[in-house]
Formats: structure tokens, C-alpha cells, sequence
């Protein structure tokens, strides 16, 4: 089970004010999701017509996560596979020393 209690496909909802041709990077953040791709970036191309935001994937993902003792912020973890060398995930510390990464 991945803890998750939703309803799939999900469909959550936006609102913004927008001038016409002003560009957004839309990026998903979840806790427990890891999005397909990363991120777009969609334009608002007419003052009366909402804009679509491009489609993602959400699949529940693995996480890494940790904390450095004592509390630092600041600290870049770098978590790296044997099987793909090239492959590195990086994530920066909080206030706390925490962090997560998936």
C-alpha cells in the first residue's frame, strides 16, 4: 500500500490572474508522488481564454530520507546508484538538518 488515499486519476484545481503572454513553470510537489515530467512551461496567450496547464504523471515513489546531527542547514546530500553511476539525486538540508529525497 502506498498510504495514498486518492482518487485517480487526480485532478487538482487552479486559480490565477494572469496578463496576457506572461509565461509560468509549472512544477508539481507532492510528499509521496514523483511527477512525469519535472516540469513544463505553459503561456497565457489570451486575456478571455483560460490556459491549459500540460498534463503529468504522479506514481508514488521511494524516498530517501534522513537528517545531519546536529541541525545544519545548508548541507548537500548527493545520493548516487551503483547501477547508473551518472544518475545523482541532490537535495539541500532545512533549518532542522532534514531532508528528503525521491
Amino acid at each position: 500500500s502506498s498510504g495514498i488515499n486518492a482518487e485517480w486519476p487526480l485532478r487538482p484545481g487552479y486559480q490565477n490572474w494572469s496578463s496576457p503572454n506572461q509565461h509560468y513553470l509549472v512544477k508539481p510537489a507532492s510528499e509521496n508522488l514523483l511527477f512525469t515530467p519535472i516540469s513544463q512551461t505553459t503561456v497565457v496567450s489570451d486575456l478571455y481564454c483560460p490556459t491549459i496547464i500540460p498534463s503529468f504523471t504522479g506514481q508514488p515513489g521511494t524516498f530517501v530520507s534522513g537528517k545531519v546531527t546536529p541541525a545544519v542547514r545548508g548541507v548537500l546530500i548527493t545520493l548516487t546508484s551503483p547501477d547508473s553511476p551518472d544518475l545523482k539525486l541532490t537535495q539541500i538540508t532545512d533549518e532542522d538538518g532534514a531532508y528528503s529525497i525521491g
